[in-house]
Order: C-alpha cells, then sequence, then structure tokens
C-alpha cells in the first residue's frame, strides 16, 4: 500500500538446509531492520520445494498478532516467488493488512520463456536504486 507506515520488517528465511546463520538474515539484523523477535521461520516439516503455500512459514512467536499492520516481506532472492508469496500468506493469515515485498535480486535464465527478449530489450543499463524498475524513472 503507497503510503502506509510500515509497522514491521520480516525477512524470508532460507529453506536450503544451510547450516549456521544464513548471510541475509545477518545483514538485515546488522541494518536494524529484522530481530530475532518477530521473525518468520520454516514450519515444521517444510522442504525446500518451492511451492505456493500458507503452511511453508510460521511465526515466531506463534501468537504474534498482526491484526491492521502493513508488514514488509525482505527477501534476498526472487527466483519464482514460491517463498516470498508463502510468507505473505503466512503474515496475512495472522491479521496483516497490508504486505509489501521488497526483493535484493532476481535472476533471470535467458532460455526460459520471454526472458532473452527481456533481457535484450528493457535492461540496458546497470542497476542504479533511484531508478524505477516498474516505471523507469521515479517510483509512484
Amino acid at each position: 500500500m503507497i503510503g502506509a507506515k510500515i509497522d514491521r520488517y520480516l525477512a524470508v528465511p532460507s529453506l536450503s538446509g544451510r547450516s549456521g546463520r544464513h548471510p541475509f538474515m545477518q545483514r538485515t539484523n546488522d541494518l536494524g531492520l529484522t530481530h530475532e523477535s518477530p521473525r518468520l521461520v520454516a514450519a515444521v516439516g517444510t522442504t525446500s520445494a518451492r511451492i505456493l503455500s500458507a503452511d511453508q512459514f510460521a511465526l515466531f512467536p506463534q501468537d504474534l498478532d498482526l491484526s491492521g499492520k502493513h508488514v514488509l516481506i525482505l527477501d534476498d532472492t526472487w527466483t519464482q516467488g514460491s517463498r516470498t508469496q508463502s510468507a505473505a500468506l503466512t503474515l496475512r493469515r495472522h491479521g496483516a493488512r497490508y504486505v509489501s515485498v521488497m526483493v535484493m535480486s532476481r535472476y533471470l535464465r535467458p532460455s526460459y520463456g520471454n526472458n532473452a527478449e527481456f533481457i535484450r530489450t528493457r535492461l540496458r543499463r546497470d542497476y542504479d536504486p533511484a531508478i524505477c524498475p516498474v516505471t523507469g524513472g521515479d517510483c509512484p
């Protein structure tokens, strides 16, 4: 929701089975965006399969009430969107009124769909955080 104050920042946890603290989670903590509590965690029985389901993630603490809140989900990579969208479903289940997403990177495989054409015709300059990827100018 454009203009709605963000009440919580939560990062999507890695489901890859990586040992130790994930560097992205450490970085969001270091920046003061996320904290040990509340946080999104992998739900019991979750696998690394890329499926869309509100059951992929849980909140810690479990009784966290997000009623009427605007939550910004931070994710390190957008591949298919299933993890971030699953996290959004989890937050909505806990009452979040608005869920926004900020992804730090996106991998485009040239051989998939129309990606080669998109890369050739639309990606003409290096990433610039001052340029909106949707409008090509100022962000709305």
